[in-house]
């Protein structure tokens, strides 16, 4: 399991490790977590995610609640997360 100060190498490919500490500064999985798309911050606005609608960009704050995982029937390659998160606001 990664850890927040494991360097990105052990999670990404080269190349977009590359490119994320070149444009971005960002080096470990703690700064990519961290990091905040200029084009989704709204300055602070957080939006409940009982609000949220199906495609919908939104900026919101979160605790995981639960994860897991699987890897795929047809493809034993690819891994799929499930995250389950809250906002401290919906049950």
């Amino acid at each position: 399991m990664l850890q927040l100060d494991d360097s990105l190498r052990s999670a990404l490919d080269p190349r977009t490790v590359k490119v994320l500490a070149d444009r971005l500064d960002l080096h470990t999985v703690g700064d990519l977590l961290g990091h905040l798309p200029r084009r989704y911050d709204k300055g602070g606005e957080l939006t409940e995610i009982r609000s949220l609608e199906e495609g919908e960009h939104a900026f919101l704050q979160a605790t995981v609640d639960k994860v897991s995982g699987r890897y795929a029937r047809n493809n034993k390659k690819l891994f799929m997360s499930e995250f389950t998160v809250s906002d401290g606001r919906t049950p």
